[in-house]
């Protein structure tokens, strides 16, 4: 069945909808948002049904559908039907010349329902002929992703401005290059308000954009490359450079636009492919470059990823950026470990510290961990120490001398949320010994509190 997709102007027009079943409740959401004047027969309604039709004022009545129903439609949706019924139905509707909608039955329909895909006034539709109908849906979904969610904002903005920007760029290939590259950068994420994405459309007007690209900060989240944002995603299928760290596994980088310039500024202990200054630096100059520039990171940019510091440099450069959260690393970890960071019974508060050990008067071999050990050691709260391994002889001595109970429980987790995850359960009098027997290497989390106890390994730990 040959089918040609079209737009139905519904403001004002009347939909005939019969039936009051599950199959109507499917059609009745989309009539009563595309705007249609719905009335509704049918012998029975379920709930739902009802509660839609009175919360949008529309017109209903519990009784069989009639012939002289039929008369008034401008669309009819058969729902809920017997095949008699409906092939009745489809016959009278075609001689009104009324296209109809028949529930289930594509053979008796001059209309179908697409898979639809809306953001305001922005729509995409998926169709099949009625012949796979949860395909077009799957379809839907996966579209869906790609779509930000201010896509409609978009296209307001762009209709409201349309006579300025039409002014400054001349018909054909120049108005399409614009649009594409605002449209580049949107795919990134728009701003959540109306007027928001208009000044964000405004900034990116012919006469006003510079030549410069753009830098997005993506949090990769703790290593599952599953737990990548759709966001972040985006950012990765568009990015010209991908400027990442140490801790983002390779599986996320595969998952990056295959032609794209990786640059790797990894950092480990006592070794930096890259100082600081010189990261932020190269981002400025491939920005300026005109490429629009992914920093990937591990976990979230701004807990304990130098994402502040790189976002004042390329401010101060007047370089555009953003920024895509990512899941931390103590909450992916922690919850692949089945620990709990917060819990009524242990814990109403969580703390994330970094445990890099601090030089004293320059001297590497003579370093502390300056921290509040007596705060950290408050009863009913969870502590989170991100890098830190190398100092856990001295977390262990502050918080003894804070005053935490050595039978604290502890856990370390090494590559969490990874293929190769280990897990290593303790207390903070043991946990030393512990580590000797089976060591672990970085990156690897340490969590310390009563919520350790949650872990379904805990009562085993010794086994």
């Amino acid at each position: 069945m040959k089918s040609l997709p079209l737009f139905f102007v519904s403001q004002g027009r009347r939909a005939l909808l019969i039936g009051g079943g599950m199959q109507a409740e499917a059609k009745l959401r989309p009539l009563l948002e595309a705007g249609f004047e719905v009335h509704l027969v049918a012998d029975v309604l379920v709930p739902n049904v009802e509660r839609a039709l009175t919360d949008a004022g529309a017109h209903y009545e519990i009784r069989h559908w009639q012939e002289v129903d039929l008369d008034q439609a401008d669309l009819i949706i058969a729902a809920d039907v017997s095949q008699q019924e409906a092939e009745l139905l489809a016959q009278l509707a075609s001689l009104r010349h009324i296209p109809i909608n028949v529930v289930d039955r594509p053979s008796l329909c001059s209309v179908t329902f697409p898979a639809r895909i809306q953001r305001g006034d922005v729509q995409l539709a998926v169709g099949t002929a009625g012949k796979a109908t949860l395909l077009a849906t799957i379809l839907r979904e996966e579209i869906e992703q790609l779509l930000p969610a201010g896509l409609g904002e978009l296209a307001e903005a762009l209709a409201q401005s349309k006579d300025r920007w039409q002014a400054a760029l001349p018909k054909g290939a120049p108005r399409r290059d614009w649009l594409r590259s605002v449209w580049q950068e949107a795919k990134l994420g728009l701003p959540l308000q109306p007027q928001a994405v208009a000044d964000w459309l405004q900034q990116r007007f012919p006469a006003e954009r510079t030549q410069n690209g753009m830098v997005v900060l993506v949090g990769a989240g703790p290593g599952d490359p599953d737990l990548l944002t759709l966001k972040a995603l985006r950012a990765l299928q568009h990015a010209d450079v991908i400027i990442y760290d140490r801790l983002v596994s390779p599986a996320i980088l595969a998952m990056a636009r295959a032609d794209a310039e990786r640059i790797y500024v990894g950092k480990n202990k006592g070794l930096h492919s890259l100082p600081q200054d010189q990261i932020n630096t190269l981002l400025v100059e491939q920005a300026q470059a005109g490429k629009l520039v992914v920093r990937l990171k591990g976990g979230d940019p701004f807990i304990f990823g130098r994402g502040g510091e790189e976002v004042e440099e390329l401010l101060a450069a007047g370089i555009s950026c953003q920024v895509i959260p990512g899941i931390t690393s103590a909450s992916g970890c922690s919850a692949y470990c089945g620990i709990p960071l917060t819990h009524r019974d242990h814990a109403q508060s969580v703390t994330f510290i970094t445990g890099h050990l601090q030089n004293i008067n320059g001297n590497p071999q003579d370093s502390e961990l300056n921290l509040p050990w007596t705060s950290l050691a408050r009863p009913q709260q969870t502590v989170v120490f991100y890098m830190g391994l190398t100092a856990l002889g001295a977390i262990v001595a502050g918080l003894l001398s804070g005053g935490m109970s050595q039978d604290t429980p502890v856990a370390l987790i090494q590559q969490g949320t990874c293929p190769e995850q280990q897990l290593l359960l303790s207390t903070l009098a043991e946990v030393e010994a512990d580590l000797q027997r089976q060591p672990l290497a970085s990156p690897t989390l340490i969590i310390v509190g009563t919520v350790v106890t949650c872990a379904p390994q805990w009562e085993t730990r010794k086994g």
